[in-house]
């Protein structure tokens, strides 16, 4: 619970410094949730006994990479991907609640009829999560928000994720191809 409620804590040092979300124009805000959290000790504001800090430092630190390492221990491993899944059911709410050019930086002004770019729809088809590099418009990231949905660990967050609704309106954003 501790980990899914202060797993994105970095962004507000984030948007404080950089005045945006978006990692890639920024500082990578996992990165920025454990330095604030276990650097600056913060953690001990909301857990004092620190037998479990390894294991939330490192769920918190990856819950945004693109694959977990391999290595981890099997209860943190399981932290990892139960934080993950979570993350990535919220991130399907935020891609409908969110205009899309908001969320693409990188092409402002982009028609929303444009084409989803070969490489996401190559990534779409493959069934895997989309690299920040292959998205370069709306389309493109309404469909890479879709394409986290291939990552879900568990079949209680597919279920949820099937039931919010969500990942159906993404799908539906409305390009040309």
């Amino acid at each position: 619970r501790l980990a899914g409620l202060l797993h994105d804590v970095g962004r507000f040092e984030q948007v404080r410094r950089y005045g945006t979300f978006d990692d890639a124009a920024s500082v990578d805000h996992a990165a920025e949730s454990v330095r604030v959290l276990f650097r600056d000790g913060h953690i001990r504001d909301y857990l004092p006994d620190p037998a479990q800090d390894a294991a939330l430092e490192t769920a918190i630190g990856l819950h945004s990479v693109y694959r977990l390492p391999a290595g981890l221990t099997p209860d943190t491993q399981r932290l990892c991907q139960v934080l993950r899944d979570a993350d990535k059911l919220d991130i399907f709410r935020v891609g409908c609640e969110t205009p899309l050019a908001e969320l693409c930086p990188a092409a402002p002004g982009v028609a929303r009829t444009a084409l989803v770019s070969p490489a996401v729809m190559a990534a779409f088809a493959a069934h895997r999560a989309v690299l920040r590099a292959e998205k370069h418009t709306p389309p493109d990231t309404a469909a890479a928000m879709a394409a986290l949905a291939f990552g879900l660990v568990f079949p209680a967050s597919v279920r949820i994720a099937r039931g919010q609704g969500y990942l159906f309106r993404l799908l539906d954003y409305g390009t040309d191809n």
